[in-house]
């Protein structure tokens, strides 16, 4: 005995079993190839289910010396899965880059875990205060130094050990180390 199977020249299609949303994560539904599905294929048809790589937002937030400042947050958009490998340098002349957070970021559809974190430390600098008799090179104490952050405004006391017989006459152009 023999069977023979035919397959039927035409086939209904059940349009609900075909996935036309987001079915991929980080994926979005762009289409179907026909455009419109029929309700009737000849056998062998293909229907096409084209998804391409959904956006989303990603942030890098400017930390300085461990603040948030929110006026320099970047906000931008990628595809997902791309990898962000840089950003864009705000540490200016007074601060130095400290560490960054999350760097590579690879794109993923949870915003929470799209976020570059990039710290700054204010630069140290130092003031060396000499005492010395005017038109002389003669230093009549041990030399002052006063470390401190960039642009920060201190007070330079006079040396504790200038002789009783000297006076001062004229103090630093600044009390702000630069």
């Amino acid at each position: 005995n023999t069977v023979q199977i035919l397959e039927p020249d035409t086939l209904t299609v059940d349009k609900t079993e075909i996935n036309t949303t987001d079915k991929y994560e980080g994926y979005r539904f762009i289409g179907t190839l026909p455009e419109i599905i029929p309700d009737v294929v000849e056998n062998g048809t293909t229907i096409k289910v084209n998804y391409e790589k959904d956006e989303y937002k990603y942030t890098v937030e400017y930390y300085y010396n461990n603040v948030l400042d929110t006026e320099k947050t970047v906000n931008a958009v990628a595809k997902y899965k791309e990898v962000i490998e840089s950003y864009e340098n705000k540490a200016g002349d007074k601060y130095y880059l400290d560490k960054e957070e999350n760097l590579p970021l690879t794109i993923s559809v949870t915003p929470e875990d799209n976020i570059i974190k990039v710290y700054y430390t204010k630069k140290s600098s130092s003031i060396t205060v000499k005492y010395q008799l005017e038109d002389e090179d003669f230093f009549v104490s041990q030399d002052v130094v006063i470390n401190g952050e960039v642009d920060t405004v201190h007070t330079i006391g006079e040396a504790l050990d200038i002789p009783e017989k000297y006076e001062l006459v004229s103090g630093p152009e600044s009390n702000q180390i630069t």
